[in-house]
């Protein structure tokens, strides 16, 4: 009982530094794929948006946060494996420069499954994304992007975490 009146005394506070912080009450919608066996959580409070036929889902939030999921096959890319898939991708996109001068992790997931996440937290932008490429060459890409890292970063890695693939 303690407990829960101190994490709500901390999401008070933190809500009006603008935080939005893990555990303080964040509702969460599930992403589940129509063609492929993936699924995520984002923030149930961020509004689906109309984009184009090459990303899954496009999402946002209040202060320029965005979250867009893509499913592509990437068979057409020649890559041998999820690093070189990721290769592919990032230079295919616009904002490149801004993933290439990012860190880049190889993760275990707690399903099991081997991830690869980009991070950049650059002056004024800030991108998280979570990469997974499956047996027939399919690669999902979660990107968080906002102007805020601060605000954005955990809930970027709550939502990630998340990241499932049914049947494995």
């Amino acid at each position: 009982m303690i407990s829960r009146l101190l994490r709500g005394v901390w999401c008070f506070f933190s809500s009006l530094l603008w935080l939005s912080l893990a555990g303080c009450g964040e509702e969460w919608a599930l992403y589940e794929s129509d063609k492929y066996p993936f699924s995520m959580q984002y923030p149930a409070s961020w509004t689906v948006e109309a984009f184009n036929p090459d990303i899954a889902l496009s999402v946002s939030g209040q202060r320029g946060k965005n979250l867009y999921i893509y499913e592509l096959d990437m068979e057409w890319a020649g890559c041998a494996n999820l690093s070189e898939c990721v290769q592919a991708f990032i230079y295919d996109l616009p904002t490149a420069d801004s993933f290439i001068d990012g860190t880049e992790v190889q993760s275990i997931t707690e399903q099991g499954l081997t991830v690869e996440i980009w991070e950049n937290n650059e002056d004024h932008f800030y991108y998280r994304t979570l990469f997974y490429l499956n047996e027939d060459y399919i690669l999902f890409a979660a990107v968080y992007e906002t102007d805020k890292a601060e605000s954005t970063a955990e809930l970027a890695k709550q939502s990630h975490s998340t990241f499932q693939v049914k049947g494995k």
